[in-house]
């Protein structure tokens, strides 16, 4: 299957062949780093019918949602679903999920509500705020990242990057534009995948201050080393105090071989008191500008990670997640 065939049969224009074709998302690596790599080119009207596909309107998936019932089943009587937890300054956590409880009510008959919500929508908001578009549909895969079926994953993941291709990246600087537009946390996640891809175990801390780390990878065998790493991707008077407190964390807990510090505006400030000048006196914090850190990007996650940085992020913060529920097929 091609290229042209494919989009054919998402646009309507030739019918669906089999019930398994894939229309809510790109077949394969190949059609998908094609149509973004000319995207600019493509008809707005084509373009919308792909995302609209991949976005999705409100429906149930039975054979998915009973799964996941059997799954919620299976954990109750293991003893191993989530209680309820009372919290005074938040409330209570609830015990199931929107979704669960959307599929629970299904099941029992006592709901005709779709136990998935569309997204066709966030059109609405295209062209103009695709910055907008792109925050509602990585929420959703957030959201849902531990009961989402791969192929609902990777459709998601396609979309935001058609969003991202044709509404905010240049043609011509890529790889450089996405590092300045992706969100800090999922840039956070982008390290995290390249530090895997380098033969790394990962761990991405919580999005809050953390005193200097926000990825650990570890690598065991007889290159074995425990890394903090920290990412910031603008200039700031204050790396010079990151770097510092990033060199103070590793004699903590367990022990880091060494640190990291990325900054993707890089440092190109020199002089007392910059992070050039504090890393020189902590030899074992690297710091990592951005012409050092696009190299190895392309080099463990290919030249063409930009058209598949979703999938890549939503990857790593699917392995990161706690599973709830089963997990997709």
């Amino acid at each position: 299957m091609d290229l042209d065939y494919w989009l054919s049969v998402v646009t309507g224009k030739v019918p669906q062949p089999a019930d398994d074709f894939i229309v809510i998302a790109s077949p394969t690596d190949a059609i998908r780093d094609e149509y973004l790599g000319g995207i600019s080119g493509r008809p707005e009207s084509e373009v919308r019918k792909i995302l609209e596909s991949m976005l999705g309107r409100s429906r149930s998936i039975p054979e998915w949602d009973a799964l996941q019932l059997q799954f919620m089943k299976a954990m109750r009587s293991a003893g191993m679903h989530r209680s309820e937890v009372a919290d005074d300054s938040l409330g209570s956590r609830p015990q199931f999920s929107d979704y669960q409880k959307r599929v629970i009510l299904s099941a029992a008959g006592k709901s005709s509500e779709p136990t998935w919500p569309g997204l066709t929508w966030v059109l609405d908001l295209l062209p103009g705020r695709p910055d907008r578009a792109l925050a509602v549909v990585t929420a959703f895969l957030h959201a849902h990242i531990g009961v989402l079926p791969d192929w609902r994953i990777n459709g998601l993941s396609d979309a935001t990057a058609i969003i991202r291709s044709r509404y905010i990246l240049s043609e011509t600087d890529a790889h450089e534009s996405i590092l300045g537009t992706i969100d800090w946390r999922d840039f956070e996640f982008l390290v995290a995948a390249l530090y895997e891809a380098k033969g790394y175990e990962v761990e991405v801390t919580p999005g809050q201050k953390d005193g200097g780390r926000d990825v650990i990878a570890r690598r065991t065998g007889a290159d074995a080393e425990t890394l903090y790493v920290a990412c910031s991707r603008g200039a700031s008077k204050k790396d010079a105090e990151a770097v510092a407190a990033l060199n103070g964390r590793l004699d903590t807990g367990e022990r880091a071989s060494r640190g990291v510090f990325i900054n993707v505006a890089g440092f190109t400030e020199q002089g007392p008191g910059t992070a050039v000048a504090v890393a020189k006196e902590m030899p074992r914090v690297a710091l990592l500008g951005r012409d050092q850190l696009l190299p190895q990007l392309n080099a463990h996650l290919g030249a063409d990670w930009p058209y598949r940085v979703d999938r890549i992020i939503a990857a790593v913060r699917r392995d990161q997640d706690t599973p709830q529920t089963a997990s997709p097929g």
